[in-house]
């Protein structure tokens, strides 16, 4: 069978190839599930994912397929594909997102919440999650992620932007100050995603001393509500670091206070 190298590799996705033979299935969409971790199959015109591995050609498996990974080698029906160069799905941060109002909103009913192929509450949570993660801020306690709450795909993406790990469209944002990929990205998921960001800032006490570089109205359809948030960007300055660092232990403990309080 013939051997590919792919174009690029996320790094779980590098160690789950080289590791131990484990035997899988294909969902379907691109995703491939090997027990409760599912890998995206990314090709041109497909964003890089923090679980990915990109291939140069798109390839067609139907739903079901027998896949197999391990020992240096994803073994599919048609190829065997080897990792190539490893991909880093953590930004850095050049760039923040805010919005306007406060985050009270935001409740750990979200997950597994809304339509879209990953939930569009979990899109939310993945950007707090990993806003708290880039933004230098523990952000207060996120929602525990239980397997039956949302489906596989979410729960291994939640799990990556625990680590600041995301979608290649968040780090057009993050890294270059291109809001436009992110709000393009999935049928809501990059809104959502944004949106997670913004609130992140906002709880990790993160204050821009400079003008925006852009507004932008987002709408989301949230519980029970439709909501139009304004999203401004700013450049990450080593002032709004200082600003956020300095408010760590006031905010945190406010958080947590507040999260104790209503449990």
């Amino acid at each position: 069978m013939k051997i590919v190298t792919s174009v690029s590799t996320a790094p779980a996705v590098d160690r789950l190839i080289r590791g131990q033979l484990c035997e899988g299935r294909n969902l379907g969409h691109g995703y491939l599930r090997f027990g409760t971790y599912v890998v995206a199959l990314t090709w041109p015109g497909r964003p890089r994912m923090p679980n990915g591995i990109e291939l140069a050609s798109r390839v067609a498996l139907y739903p079901g397929a027998r896949v197999v990974v391990g020992e240096g080698l994803l073994r599919l029906p048609e190829i065997q594909v080897a990792p190539g160069k490893l991909w880093n799905p953590k930004p850095k941060v050049r760039f923040v997102p805010l919005i306007d109002g406060g985050t009270s909103w935001l409740q750990p009913s979200l997950v597994g919440w809304g339509p879209g192929l990953t939930p569009l509450g979990d899109d939310v949570i993945l950007g707090y999650l990993a806003g708290g993660a880039l933004f230098d801020h523990a952000v207060r306690p996120a929602p525990r992620v239980l397997p039956y709450r949302t489906n596989q795909l979410s729960t291994t993406l939640l799990a990556h932007a625990a680590h600041g790990e995301l979608p290649e469209p968040a780090h057009d944002l993050i890294a270059r100050g291109d809001i436009r990929t992110l709000l393009r990205f999935g049928h809501t998921s990059g809104k959502a995603i944004l949106i997670g960001l913004a609130a992140a800032a906002v709880d990790c006490g993160v204050h821009p001393q400079d003008e925006p570089t852009k507004v932008r109205p987002v709408t989301l359809p949230l519980p029970y509500t439709m909501r139009t948030f304004t999203v401004s960007l700013y450049r990450w300055t080593q002032g709004s670091r200082d600003l956020a660092q300095s408010n760590r232990t006031s905010s945190s403990d406010q958080l947590v206070r507040a999260s104790s309080r209503g449990s």
